[in-house]
């Protein structure tokens, strides 16, 4: 870092958006957000959310997310409650005779009493099984735009409607947030029967639609190419034949359109081809067979229960399983895809550009929301150049600087679930379950998945395109998080280690599913290990060692 950007990051300030507790998304950000990312999330997230709680009945309001100096920061806003700046939740008794006595939390009330009787996660569940085909065929639509052959009009109008689509996406993706009530109860219930967390994860937490679905398109790939030596380019499987080329393409069609992480600025899968080339070669040494594994742990579960509970377990196992695969299926055809959709507009925007002289260079779309690009495309623009390179200025200060991991009060712990009328706080026990089990708590120790140890190169990097651009067969992956987007190179790595993330993270479900060995919410991994090290991961031990 040079001198002059060093002053600037320390002249920064970061100022809450208001009184209350804001935190840092470490889970969901490695890189300052994108113009785009920033418009899309913080409408997505407060309208998606409100509408998920309200039709749950939790004692939340919604969630908010605000960016300061392109860093986002997460608050919960409870419903009817002031927000104060004293660090501390609104007191118990004030908690207590808010949700009894303000109208609209026993109405909130009434409606957590029926989402339960009603088995309301389920009904999300079949919502989202409804409308994902109508998406699958939008999306596709919207990948088969040829985009060199828009005009600049034409342009402005598919970088307008992918920018739109991107936002609806993220907002129903947050919106079908209580299909994880089914996984929460699920998790509450088999820890207050004792059966160990990973066997339960493993017996319920598999049998994503998009993973089955890139896994058979890949066996197409896998079987046009028959016995012909292992390929080293995409170029290389479409001279094998017809065959094999319709198989790529409806393989990349399909899933090679999906960011690698979680905004527009990161790539797609289809930028990343040797990526791809290396998940054809790993898929024709066979793909395994998780079905024994799964069975087993179902029956060790089943084994730890009295016969009176096993029938109830069943019942909450194949709950949680159809609710945990309809929301990791959906973050990636209702998310990651329409972002990779948006990407693809922006970067044919930023050719245009940059020729046009509007933009110095590609890279500085980023800094621009949708409209705007669509504006400078027709020449509306009021952007100048200047006045754009100020602003890829600020980003790249930004992206030096170290964002707080809270502004605004002091972090304060959740309010006892106690004061709330009994449907209320049992629905919020299971959403708190579903989020503590995804993300992991604070401060809390590492944790290993798998019981293979395996030594191999690591890969360090804070973002996805990173990491992705080195990744070989046999590395282990140092970062911060991984998402769906990641399951098409999951099965490459030896090992992967996450700097945030709970047992039932993405990382772990999916180590799980591939047989990957993983340690998951090593907070230190990134100051620990240095690129291109020599690392033992231990997912016993859920350590990682460094050997050369």
């Amino acid at each position: 870092m040079n001198s002059d950007i060093d002053a600037q990051v320390a002249a920064l300030e970061w100022p809450a958006p208001d009184p209350g507790e804001w935190d840092f998304d470490a889970s969901h950000q490695s890189t300052p957000a994108t113009a785009t990312g920033q418009a899309v999330q913080t409408v997505a997230m407060r309208t998606g959310f409100g509408q998920a709680f309200a039709r749950f009945g939790l004692p939340l309001s919604h969630m908010a997310m605000e960016f300061v100096n392109d860093w986002g920061y997460l608050s919960a806003f409870v419903h009817g409650a002031p927000r104060k700046g004293n660090g501390k939740p609104p007191p118990a008794l004030v908690l207590k005779l808010l949700s009894r006595l303000l109208p609209s939390a026993r109405q909130r009330t009434k409606v957590a009493a029926e989402a339960i009787a009603d088995q309301r996660s389920l009904r999300e569940v079949e919502r989202y099984e409804a409308m994902r085909p109508e998406w699958i065929s939008t999306n596709l639509e919207l990948e088969d735009v040829d985009l060199a052959g828009l005009s600049d009009v034409e342009l402005a109008e598919h970088v307008r409607r992918t920018g739109d689509h991107l936002r609806t996406g993220m907002t129903t993706h947050f919106d079908l947030i209580g299909q994880a009530a089914a996984v929460g109860e699920y998790l509450v219930r088999t820890e207050e029967w004792g059966i160990e967390p990973a066997m339960a994860a493993k017996a319920a937490f598999h049998g994503v639609q998009t993973s089955i679905e890139a896994g058979r398109r890949l066996d197409d790939i896998v079987t046009a190419i028959g016995a012909a030596p292992p390929v080293e380019s995409l170029e290389q499987v479409r001279a094998l034949g017809p065959e094999a080329a319709d198989a790529l393409e409806s393989y990349l069609r399909h899933h090679g359109g999906w960011v690698m992480a979680d905004d527009i600025d990161a790539p797609t899968l289809r930028e990343l081809p040797h990526l791809v080339v290396e998940s054809i070669n790993q898929r024709r040494q066979g793909s395994g067979d998780e079905g024994p594994a799964i069975d087993a742990a179902r029956q060790g579960c089943l084994d730890a229960l009295g016969a009176g509970d096993q029938a109830e377990f069943e019942r909450l196992r194949t709950n949680a399983q159809r609710a945990y695969a309809a929301l990791d299926d959906n973050s990636g055809v209702l998310a990651a895809w329409p972002a990779g959709l948006a990407r693809r507009a922006q970067l044919e925007a930023a050719a245009r550009l940059v020729e046009a002289g509007a933009l110095a260079q590609a890279d500085d779309l980023w800094t621009l929301e949708p409209d705007e690009i669509a504006d400078l495309l027709v020449g509306r623009g009021v952007l100048s150049p200047e006045a754009i390179a100020k602003r890829v200025e600020r980003r790249v200060v930004n992206a030096a600087a170290t964002p707080p991991l809270h502004l605004g009060s002091p972090p304060s712990p959740p309010p006892d679930l106690g004061v709330f009328p009994d449907p209320v706080a049992r629905n919020t026990q299971y959403f708190f379950a579903f989020i503590s089990a995804k993300f992991g708590e604070p401060d809390a120790p590492a944790l290993g998945i798998g019981e293979q140890t395996v030594t191999g190169r690591a890969v360090v990097a804070r973002s996805a395109d990173e990491a992705l651009a080195q990744i070989e067969p046999g590395d282990v992956m140092i970062t911060t998080y991984t998402t769906p987007a990641y399951n098409a190179v999951m099965p490459l790595l030896g090992a992967v280690v996450t700097v945030v993330g709970g047992p039932n993270s993405h990382t772990a479900i999916v180590a799980r599913e591939f047989g990957v060995a993983a340690v998951i919410g090593k907070a230190d991994a990134f100051e620990a290990i240095s690129h291109g090290a020599t690392v033992t991961v231990d997912p016993v031990a859920a350590t990682v060692t460094v050997v050369s």
